[in-house]
């Protein structure tokens, strides 16, 4: 009997020092950068696909709070870690932005500058959250699925690589899929912005997918009947 309340005892003691430190930790919330299950950790962001005309665009980072949500309004920040090529102020902004009450996520800003350097070269930004009197950042490799469900996972960085000249875009692949358009070319793009009047494909409808390889096919066709055969930068002709 005395060495079950005993026993009884030290077990109290335990949970009532577990309950204290648990209730009484003030240590700052952590905020991720993450990305969904297929996502990649980079991008390529190239002004020629861009539809801005300010000379600026825009590439949007989505952030997770790690925890629960406050009804107060709270300062974010991305910073620009070392390994970047790119300069903050002369090829891209990191402002300073609101998690808005009761929030556990938001769409972060990345503002990216189209500058004569990236004519010429291509230039790589890294970003991590800033530490402030708020957030810290989030522990790597935490997926959200262990907490919320879900296949996201977090990131400690995300690299943007930024240039003004044609490469491949990644979407290219479900070109390939849908419309069997090939491989890529540079003049094949340029022909390809010019039938559907926009610079950035990956808005194209899932329909004008489908229907890919038919309009490129007449709209070549016409092409040739004009001026003969469209000859690529790497003397091939283009074919759909």
């Amino acid at each position: 009997m005395k060495y079950i309340l005993v026993t009884i005892s030290v077990l109290a003691i335990l949970f009532s020092c577990q309950k204290d430190t648990l209730s009484t930790y003030q240590g700052k919330e952590a905020i991720a950068l993450y990305v969904g299950e297929y996502e990649a950790d980079s991008t390529v962001f190239s002004f020629v696909f861009s539809e801005s005309l300010t000379g600026r665009d825009t590439f949007f980072l989505k952030l997770r709070l790690q925890g629960a949500p406050k009804s107060v309004d709270r300062k974010v920040q991305l910073e620009a870690l070392n390994q970047s090529t790119a300069i903050e102020n002369t090829d891209f902004v990191l402002p300073e932005v609101v998690l808005k009450a009761d929030s556990s996520f938001l769409l972060y800003p990345v503002i990216l500058l189209n500058t004569e350097r990236i004519e010429r070269q291509q230039l790589t930004l890294l970003v991590a959250v800033k530490e402030n009197e708020f957030f810290s950042r989030a522990a790597l490799g935490l997926s959200f699925g262990q907490v919320n469900n879900t296949m996201d996972k977090s990131l400690g960085t995300y690299k943007i690589h930024i240039n003004n000249f044609y490469t491949e875009p990644h979407y290219w692949v479900d070109f390939q899929y849908y419309g069997d358009v090939g491989e890529y070319s540079r003049v094949k793009f340029q022909f390809m912005q010019k039938v559907y009047e926009i610079k950035d494909l990956s808005k194209l409808s899932r329909g004008d997918l489908y229907n890919m390889g038919l309009r490129l096919r007449k709209a070549l066709a016409d092409y040739e009947a004009e001026h003969g055969f469209l000859i690529d930068e790497n003397n091939n002709r283009v074919e759909f």
